[in-house]
């Protein structure tokens, strides 16, 4: 089945690494796990520089000369992150530290008072004059362990809920252009020449979700839609349906400036039997008969018009089929 981008047949677009289309400022071209970036300079009496995120792959860089140009030297360096960027990074990473040693400390905490709880609990009962009443004695002993196990296992959801966040934040700071990176220093003739840049950058890939319209003709129109996606002044964007290393051949669209899919396809959909109770469950066999790679994500289920919820769709590869539960999540 072909793909339908923006409701409009057209063969599927092959993308390879280094035919990312060059525009003025940069071209990205976002995978699942990760985006190769295209940009484009112009020498100044015979140099120019790029400057490079700190979350680029240093092994991903290629600089290549544009038309009759030469390169002839290249080179690249560590760019120190401004004062205010580097003391946030190490506010960031001193708090990551002490939440580090604060878990360890919880985790000893918890082996203290789980092996006390099976202490307790293991206990023969003993009725002697300073304990007359052994089951209540140990009964107590246990509930008391147990209490102090429910406090670290929330200490630890506290801590761990903010090491995700510090890690977030940090990501976060690392984008900045200010955060440091690298710059990659080229020397060109003749003076005005120019060259490009392309590089990997790990941090920035996109999430597809889905819309799934199925009808009583056992087929389903499925639109895939890329969600928000960051994007920086200049840019222009393609989204691809796969990872890094399956980019040789793949198809890819225009990231929208709307809310409209970045692609749909008309794929077959068999309407199994609703599963009993007061609110139905649909259940879909969606086949994938297009040549492209559904990866996982969540979808949103219509079946003949009416809104069935929301569920979650596993790797499809094509020529597979998949049950899809609709308002089961």
């Amino acid at each position: 089945m072909a793909l339908r981008p923006l409701r409009i047949l057209a063969p599927a677009l092959l993308v390879m690494l280094w035919s990312i289309p060059a525009s003025a400022g940069r071209s990205v071209s976002l995978y699942l796990d990760g985006a190769v970036i295209e940009q484009d300079g112009t020498a100044k009496n015979g140099y120019l520089e790029f400057s490079l995120p700190a979350t680029v792959r240093p092994e991903s860089l290629r600089i290549r000369p544009a038309g009759s140009s030469r390169i002839t030297r290249v080179q690249v360096t560590e760019r120190e992150p401004d004062r205010k960027v580097a003391k946030e990074l190490a506010s960031i990473a001193e708090r990551q530290e002490l939440l580090q040693d604060r878990l360890k400390a919880l985790s000893v905490r918890e082996e203290i008072f789980r092996s006390a709880a099976k202490s307790q609990s293991a206990k023969a009962p003993r009725r002697t004059k300073t304990n007359p009443e052994p089951l209540a004695t140990i009964r107590q002993g246990t509930d008391y362990a147990i209490t102090q196990l429910e406090s670290v296992y929330q200490a630890q959801r506290k801590v761990n809920r903010e090491l995700k966040l510090l890690e977030e934040k940090k990501a976060k700071v690392l984008r900045d252009d200010h955060a440091g990176g690298r710059v990659a220093r080229v020397w060109l003739t003749p003076s005005s020449g120019g060259a490009t840049a392309t590089y990997i950058q790990s941090d920035r890939t996109w999430q597809p979700r889905y819309e799934i319209r199925a009808s009583g003709a056992g087929k389903a129109l499925l639109a895939v839609f890329p969600g928000e996606i960051a994007r920086h002044r200049g840019e222009s964007v393609r989204v691809n349906l796969a990872a890094l290393e399956n980019s040789s051949r793949v198809a890819s669209w225009n990231y929208p400036e709307s809310s409209r899919p970045v692609a749909e396809m008309e794929l077959p959909a068999t309407r199994k039997p609703e599963a009993a109770g007061a609110v139905p469950v649909v259940k879909l066999a969606l086949s994938n008969t297009s040549a492209v790679a559904l990866p996982p994500g969540e979808f949103s289920c219509y079946c003949d018009g009416v809104y069935h919820g929301v569920g979650k769709l596993a790797l499809l590869e094509p020529g597979g089929t998949v049950e899809l539960h609709c308002g089961d999540n």
